[in-house]
């Protein structure tokens, strides 16, 4: 592990052992030269001052190899200004290895917004990606093995690109736009889901959906798929209908927060 803490701005070449990267400069962004590493599965970029070609350089083919979970972390909105494009997402699309991919900000949102144009990596499981102005969530293939999605506090209001994901078993969209709920439909296969966990807190949902199905019917037939949880606080048209509570009280129990 190597972990830099109030760094200055140089260029390390780190040696070929090296297994685990965290950078935590306070802004001031150390450039590692990553040519000699062999078998690097961490790198964490905290208080990022990276834009896409940084990350693009950073991301060869023999990082690439071997890199399990890749962490960009922006602290404050100059930092998050850096970001303007999740371009660097299609270097990763050549990783057969990388299962983790996280991308926030603590102060200041992230100014790119087009990750719906680009594909995760079939063998990622796990993304983290908030606080940004994303209006909708990356592509899938058919052949994803994502589990856990957490793209909480961004913008999103279409979740169309849920369809192909046949593994999830968590969903956290919560502080997001979504009014329908349609989309997550396909997360059901022969009437099955492997879906557990859903976090739709803070959102905009309507009663019914803009092709007049009831929103409160949608998330029954999760349930009857296999849904076990859903937290839907802070979504007014729904909780302040008592009959809606009344209803997902009985099918969810204790599974239920309003």
């Amino acid at each position: 592990l190597i972990d830099f803490c109030r760094g200055i701005t140089c260029i390390i070449k780190l040696p070929e052992n090296i297994e685990s990267v965290k950078s935590l400069n306070e802004g001031k962004y150390s450039k590692f030269d990553y040519s000699l590493c062999k078998k690097i599965n961490y790198i964490n970029d905290w208080y990022s001052t990276l834009t896409n070609e940084n990350i693009k350089n950073i991301l060869q083919p023999n990082v690439l190899n071997t890199l399990v979970t890749f962490e960009l972390s922006y602290s404050n909105q100059s930092q998050a200004n850096k970001l303007t494009t999740f371009e660097w997402l299609n270097t990763l699309k050549n990783s057969n290895i990388i299962k983790n991919i996280y991308c926030q900000s603590d102060s200041g949102r992230i100014l790119a917004k087009d990750i719906g144009n680009y594909t995760m990596p079939d063998n990622v499981e796990k993304i983290v990606i908030t606080n940004t102005y994303i209006y909708e969530l990356p592509k899938f293939t058919e052949n994803s093995k994502i589990k856990n999605i957490n793209c909480s506090n961004n913008k999103i209001s279409n979740l169309s690109n849920l369809e192909n994901i046949k593994n999830l078993e968590q969903l956290n969209l919560s502080r997001n736009n979504i009014t329908d709920l349609s989309a997550l439909r396909n997360l059901i296969d022969n009437g099955k889901t492997t879906l557990t966990t859903l976090n739709l807190s803070n959102n905009s949902l309507e009663a019914t959906t803009t092709g007049g199905t009831s929103n409160i019917d949608i998330l029954k037939e999760l349930h009857s798929a296999g849904l076990k949880s859903i937290n839907i606080s802070g979504n007014k048209a729904i909780t302040e209908n008592e009959e809606n509570i009344k209803q997902l009280k009985e099918i969810f129990g204790t599974g239920l927060v309003y």
